[in-house]
């Protein structure tokens, strides 16, 4: 693995990226590699990642650490527009993150949060995203990770959401769940509201 100045370093702990890159087209194979070589070959490592791919179009977030004495953020960022930027039909951005977003304590706002896994599954109608996600909001819960998809079952189609909740410290997990079984109760939908493992 090239590095532009021999550096490679592993991401210590408490280490926050700096750089978000995103990506949007049609899916095709390879670019997930070509993607994390290249990052790689800049002495830059990838934190996390998230892609989901409907039908044949993707859309993908990665954050990038890159290590002290390596290259520069801004370098990084260059690069990977320059070298990305021919790829057909894909839209790919890289930015750097604001010091706020870089801060290992997070935004200052943020506070402590809890964090549950919501999962529902229910007879496919209009406005269960809208319900469930309104009903967050007034909570002040902020959904991450959320996944929702359709199947048929007994000539029936049907609508199975998973998402990663967190609650601010100051709200009883209590009052969310009793709205949500309130819902439940309403709407004929399984509703399960953990912790998250």
């Amino acid at each position: 693995m090239r590095s532009i100045h021999g550096v490679n370093q592993v991401m210590p702990v408490g280490a926050v990226p700096q750089i978000v890159v995103s990506a949007l087209g049609p899916h095709r194979g390879g670019l997930m590699r070509d993607l994390t070589k290249e990052i790689g070959g800049l002495g830059a490592s990838v934190a996390a990642t998230r892609k989901v791919a409907l039908g044949n179009r993707f859309a993908m977030l990665m954050s990038v650490w890159v290590p002290p004495g390596a290259v520069l953020p801004e370098d990084v960022v260059s690069q990977l527009q320059t070298s990305f930027s021919d790829v057909a039909g894909v839209i790919l951005q890289a930015e750097i993150l604001s010091e706020e977003e870089t801060d290992p304590a997070g935004p200052r706002d943020a506070g402590e949060s809890q964090q549950r896994h919501l999962r529902i599954e229910c007879e496919q109608r209009p406005g269960i995203v809208l319900a469930i996600t309104q009903l967050l909001t007034d909570a002040d819960c902020k959904v991450s990770d959320l996944r929702a998809d359709t199947y048929s079952k007994a000539g029936v189609i049907w609508f199975d959401m998973s998402c990663t909740v967190s609650m601010p410290d100051t709200m009883a997990a209590s009052e969310v769940g009793d709205q949500l079984n309130f819902w439940r109760t309403s709407s004929g939908a399984k509703v399960d509201f953990e912790y998250r493992v």
